[in-house]
């Protein structure tokens, strides 16, 4: 039989959100249109509010959907879920589309 897939912790949600970049914000608005846009910059990526960021760490695949942010050091993200993969990449803690 295949070796058993060692669940994923509490410890390893929080080194995978460790591993996250939190390195900008920026609020814009279109000519003409009503309200701002936001982004928080995370990893190199701009997300908005309701976009989900992946990332790799440990040979686990992460996702949290970004649910509010005040600036880029005011960022709340809910854990949507976690897989380990089977054959872990190369390279970890980058961002997966």
């Amino acid at each position: 039989p295949p070796p058993a897939v060692r669940p994923v912790t509490a410890d390893d949600w929080t080194r995978a959100y460790k591993s996250l970049a939190f390195s900008g914000f920026i609020k814009s608005a279109l000519p003409g249109q009503p309200g701002e846009t936001a982004r928080v910059r995370i990893n190199q990526q701009y997300y908005a509010v309701g976009d989900t960021v992946t990332t790799l760490s440990e040979g686990v695949r992460f996702r949290w959907a970004v649910t509010s942010f005040t600036s880029d050091k005011d960022v709340r993200l809910d854990p949507l879920g976690a897989e380990r993969l089977a054959t872990p990449p190369a390279l970890s803690n980058q961002p997966v589309p």
